[in-house]
């Protein structure tokens, strides 16, 4: 048997939030439970706690939101301002959560320091500004990686955000 998480990422009055199932042997999947938030993008399990962005969750801001819940929907954070526009992707371990925000071009760590990319990339149509798109580790989780669709590159960071390539 496998944990699945769906995201519905519509307003909680459509249905919007997280679903867990369980997807049992004999190929059917049951509903386990439902935690509702506004407009989920996307969550990365790290075996234990969920992690989940929000497309706009304050009413001020077009900003993204960040939260963390363990996988039993328990525990759940305050949503935190990913300093970012449109966050698409992030990588969690040992504490840190790195979010990697599309339309405003950074990489944002703990929803506290922040890097901004800058430049555009050749095909000015679709690259007239950084869009960072996803972020994740070296295999020896000293280093991050974030891909700038943008300026088509790939930035190698420390764990402080510091720029290493």
């Amino acid at each position: 048997m496998s944990e699945i998480f769906i995201l519905s990422c519509a307003p909680v009055s459509q249905g919007g939030g997280v679903y867990r199932y369980l997807l049992k042997e004999d190929e059917k999947m049951e509903k386990q439970a439902y935690l509702p938030c506004d407009k989920p993008m996307y969550a990365v399990n790290d075996g234990k706690r969920l992690h989940i962005l929000l497309r706009s969750p304050f009413p001020d801001s077009e900003n993204s939101g960040y939260f963390s819940c363990r996988t039993d929907f328990s525990d759940r954070t305050e949503v935190k301002n990913t300093l970012g526009k449109c966050a698409c992707h992030l990588a969690a371990d040992g504490g840190d959560v790195y979010i990697a925000n599309y339309l405003s071009g950074n990489i944002v760590k703990n929803c506290s320091l922040s890097r901004v990319h800058e430049g555009k990339g050749v095909n000015l149509p679709r690259q007239e500004m950084p869009h960072t798109h996803f972020v994740s580790f070296t295999p020896d989780k000293k280093y991050v990686l974030c891909c700038d669709l943008g300026l088509d590159m790939v930035f190698v960071y420390d764990r402080n955000l510091n720029e290493v390539s």
